[in-house]
């Protein structure tokens, strides 16, 4: 075989691979990196394209989970959501002019800004694509109250928002600009503590999944978040739950799968839930519950 048809091989081999890396093990990731090297060493490869693929993979993995490492029950949960994972087949880097353009020429419903703050200008262009169905500002947005400049998206079912907080009035304002969100992430949740929340969501009739985080997520938010009535996934970031709260969040009925990060519960609680909801996949700081039923 020639080194050029070893070469081809090689790189198929470590795109299928790939196409699983998200769901890996650190085990098997260690194993690719020692891929990389043999394949270094022995020159099947040219280094360069290894690196292509390696950010290639890392996008995928990163950009294609909108919730943790989501694991639908089954096909129709992946459609009913619009496939986050459909996110990846984007351009990777592209800036916002760029994205823009794709979508006004029908190249793309998706619009997905990795790096650069959002301006309220920009925001305000959006009016132009009635059509977009994934927003994702992963720079952020250069003020906070830029967000009120973002227009009516009547086909929106995915928003993620990176690195600027959204308070209880940015998100009154997103229910009423995008009634079809289905995917919220926003990791930085900021209310003020005398703020009245037990209606926080009520205006995201469609959500079935959600990500928050920040110490303001605490049983007041949870108690809104339980009025989600197709509510599937939820995963919490750093809040600021008690124990008792577990047992609200087992009262979601929809609800299909928990991840928690960095808010050590007792163990007692956590066995409470799991007696009350087996059905619910749990995970805890990016890891299976050592007390989940569904641990695989």
């Amino acid at each position: 075989m020639s080194r050029t048809n070893r070469t081809s091989n090689d790189g198929k081999t470590l795109v299928a691979s790939a196409q699983a890396l998200r769901f890996f093990s650190k085990q098997k990731r260690d194993e690719l990196e020692k891929r990389k090297d043999e394949v270094g060493k022995t020159g099947r490869l040219a280094p360069f394209r290894y690196g292509f693929w390696m950010k290639l993979v890392s996008a995928i993995g990163f950009c294609g989970c909108l919730i943790g490492c989501h694991q639908p029950d089954s096909p129709s949960d992946v459609g009913s959501t619009q496939a986050p994972t459909a996110i990846a087949t984007e351009p990777i880097g592209q800036s916002f002019d760029e994205a823009f353009d794709a979508v006004l020429n029908g190249q793309s419903r998706q619009l997905l800004i990795e790096a650069t703050p959002v301006s309220a200008d920009q925001l305000r262009q959006l009016s132009e694509l009635p059509m977009l169905l994934t927003l994702q500002l992963d720079g952020g947005l250069v003020d906070a109250n830029n967000l009120f400049e973002l227009p009516l998206l009547p086909e929106l079912t995915q928003f993620r928002l990176r690195l600027t907080a959204i308070n209880q009035r940015g998100l009154e304002h997103l229910s009423n600009s995008c009634p079809k969100i289905q995917v919220l992430n926003v990791p930085v949740l900021k209310l003020a503590s005398e703020t009245s929340t037990p209606d926080l969501f009520s205006g995201f009739k469609a959500i079935s999944s959600l990500r928050i985080g920040g110490p303001s997520v605490d049983g007041n938010i949870i108690n809104s978040v339980r009025q989600l009535a197709k509510l599937r996934h939820l995963h919490l970031i750093s809040p600021s739950i008690q124990d008792s709260d577990l047992q609200v969040i087992a009262t979601i009925k929809s609800l299909r799968s928990f991840y928690l990060d960095d808010c050590p519960l007792s163990q007692k609680a956590w066995e409470d839930f799991f007696k009350s909801r087996p059905d619910i996949h749990v995970h805890l700081d990016q890891l299976h519950a050592d007390w989940d039923p569904n641990r695989h």
